[in-house]
């Protein structure tokens, strides 16, 4: 039972260091910037506006072009301005 757990902890150690090579290699990038203010919107847009990141009119993140990271942008886009690095 504990080479099997040993094997485990071993395979997950590998993987970690696998994705962190890969992701740090070949990350795209997105600057998402928000231009229209918050008040007034949805809640779901509010908090989507707040889990990117960004707090006042005319502030910018550098996030990592994911797909989540993409659905929130594609949810509150009349919000923001986006740009591909």
């Amino acid at each position: 039972m504990k080479s099997r757990q040993n094997v485990a902890n071993v395979l997950k150690r590998l993987w970690v260091k696998v994705m962190a090579k890969s992701s740090a290699t070949k990350t795209k990038q997105v600057k998402v910037t928000l231009v229209k203010s918050i008040y007034g919107q949805l809640k779901s847009h509010q908090g989507t506006i707040n889990g990117l990141g960004l707090r006042r009119i005319r502030d910018s993140r550098v996030l990592a072009d994911t797909p989540e990271i993409r659905g929130m942008i594609r949810s509150a886009l009349h919000l923001l301005l986006v740009e591909e690095l």
